[in-house]
């Protein structure tokens, strides 16, 4: 005869007693069910602890690589629903060694766009203000950022041509520009410029490469901050 115990929230079950190698024996007095939703709450739960993890060394990662603590939330799903922007979503899924060129005003949401695409891609972020400074502490330090620069899987260069674009600055620009095009990766550039004062700053060998493998896409619809406060 079936001994039988009574849970709340399934009924009745089974007492299952078992007799272990040394004769003893053992009661099983629990609800079978329960104990398999438990189970599948502990695995929920650990799979919860590991993506939070993940979260943590993602966002830890995107920091050291430039990424403002502002835009670390940022995602390509944030601008699905934005209208004229298709070329840059299309370049986030396939990049495929391309240049991504976003010009536009001020909050057109290019700087979150961008910080989309470089988490979705693990990728460095730089302003070019930034970029040619960290360049000028010592040859080491300059020999290490253009590695990174010219081997990440993406690069992103913000706010170009709003340095006073010396010699210097052109050389490191084409520099990194170059390499990444001659090994095929593929590269965001951001300016407030509109597309004759882009082209005329980066020059005739940069503005060559990209008619070759650029993309341009102007941001031109609603302000960003207009449109994500309307979404909220």
């Amino acid at each position: 005869m079936k001994n039988v115990g009574y849970c709340s929230k399934h009924g009745e079950y089974e007492i299952i007693t078992k007799t272990i190698f040394n004769g003893d024996k053992v009661i099983f007095d629990s609800c079978s069910k329960c104990e398999i939703e438990k189970e599948e709450e502990g695995k929920k739960l650990l799979i919860k602890i590991r993506e939070n993890r993940n979260e943590v060394k993602l966002k830890e990662l995107m920091i050291k690589n430039g990424i403002g603590k502002k835009y670390l939330n940022c995602k390509i799903s944030n601008f699905e629903n934005r209208t004229n922007i298709s070329k840059a979503i299309e370049f986030c899924r396939e990049p495929k060694g391309q240049i991504l060129i976003l010009l536009g005003k001020n909050g057109t949401g290019k700087t979150h766009l961008a910080s989309a695409i470089c988490i979705h891609h693990r990728g460095i972020y730089y302003s070019m203000f930034g970029l040619t400074n960290a360049t000028l502490f010592s040859i080491e330090e300059r020999v290490n950022i253009i590695k990174n620069c010219t081997t990440t899987s993406m690069l992103i260069i913000d706010e170009i041509g709003k340095q006073s674009n010396t010699a210097a600055e052109k050389n490191l620009f084409f520099h990194i520009v170059e390499e990444r095009y001659r090994n095929e990766l593929p590269t965001l550039l951001i300016s407030n410029l509109d597309l004759r004062s882009f082209e005329d700053f980066v020059g005739l060998s940069i503005s060559d490469r990209l008619k070759e493998v650029g993309i341009y896409q102007i941001m031109e619809c609603e302000s960003y901050r207009t449109y994500k406060n309307s979404e909220e």
